[in-house]
């Protein structure tokens, strides 16, 4: 495969693994907190102060 190609296609494969896993820990499942509720608590903090 060309050189070129190939690190796109790499990049591509890497960008879409990362927005599917921000995808599936944040996913909606109803009142229930997910994952990253504490990192937002944190950064929010972090930025109003």
């Amino acid at each position: 495969m060309n050189p070129n190609t190939d690190k796109l296609v790499r990049r591509t494969t890497i960008v879409a693994t990362v927005t599917a896993g921000y995808f599936f820990l944040t996913a909606d499942y109803g009142p229930e907190p997910n994952v990253l509720d504490p990192v937002r608590f944190t950064s929010s903090r972090v930025f109003l102060f």
